[in-house]
């Protein structure tokens, strides 16, 4: 799930928070997993597209 605030938090399939992340300083619009749920992508409106886990790469977009 992610926030306005930039937060990514993981749920089990009850709901509960198994770990929280703070990648993005703007509202994340999309998150992806790959087909195992191995890797996560997330995307803000900062223009920032974050790997977890295995990368401390953020790429940033500009689309003016």
């Amino acid at each position: 799930m992610g926030t306005h605030a930039g937060i990514i938090h993981i749920l089990d399939l009850n709901g509960n928070r198994i770990k929280s992340y703070k990648p993005h300083m703007a509202s994340v619009v999309d998150i992806s997993l790959d087909a195992t749920a191995d890797f996560v992508a997330t995307a803000s409106i900062d223009g920032g597209i974050i790997q977890f886990p295995g990368s401390d790469q953020v790429f940033t977009l500009s689309l003016d």
